[in-house]
């Protein structure tokens, strides 16, 4: 979305402790809410301004009030379909520390072990309870929402970031042409992924 042109900050998790700690220790920022100010007057363009964001973090920003500055709030919500396989990939990126391919993975990191237990915990609070919290929200405070899933944005992203260009109410966001290999992010998914998979699935799969 930053590379189509809307107005969304590059950085993927700006309300992460160790995206926001590090940088006010730096810059001498007194608090979260002058963080928080600092990035909407940096990234704002047409009086518009995004952030990827979990669900918790959406209700803590809204109980702290900084959510009330804000003439309207959007959400755009992305979800993946094989919620399965987010699963297990969540379970090996928080074994590895390694969140996306840009990141190095601990030092100390040996074969992933499989466990059942961790996939279905990934399964349910990650996925399930993050989504439910996104719909709580929505449907609290009435706000404009619109589902983008993974899948078919990798298949036809100018289509996908069309949609939201229309949801959004971005009219100068036109003629839209995503280079996805300019994000230089690579699929982590390989043979890991699909043998804690296929062990998974033989123990609750009906063959």
């Amino acid at each position: 979305m930053h590379q189509a042109g809307f107005s969304i900050h590059p950085r993927a998790e700006v309300f992460n402790a160790n995206s926001v700690i590090p940088p006010c220790k730096k810059n001498n920022i007194p608090s979260f809410t002058d963080y928080f100010i600092r990035l909407v007057s940096r990234w704002s363009d047409n009086q518009q301004v995004g952030f990827k964001i979990s669900a918790r973090q959406l209700f803590w920003l809204t109980k702290t009030g900084l959510l009330t500055h804000f003439r309207k709030v959007k959400i755009i919500n992305s979800i993946r379909q094989d919620t399965l396989s987010q699963a297990v990939s969540l379970c090996i990126a928080r074994h590895t520390g390694q969140w996306h391919s840009k990141m190095k993975m601990n030092e100390d990191t040996g074969p992933i072990p499989y466990s059942r237990n961790d996939i279905l915990r990934c399964l349910h609070f990650f996925i399930h309870s993050g989504q439910e919290l996104t719909n709580y929200y929505t449907a609290m405070h009435n706000i404009p929402s619109i589902t983008v899933e993974y899948e078919n944005t990798l298949a036809n992203p100018d289509r996908e970031i069309q949609r939201l260009a229309n949801f959004m109410e971005c009219l100068r966001v036109t003629d839209i042409r995503v280079d996805l290999g300019a994000v230089n992010i690579k699929q982590q998914r390989n043979e890991e992924n699909e043998r804690l998979l296929q062990l998974f699935k033989e123990e609750f799969f009906l063959t």
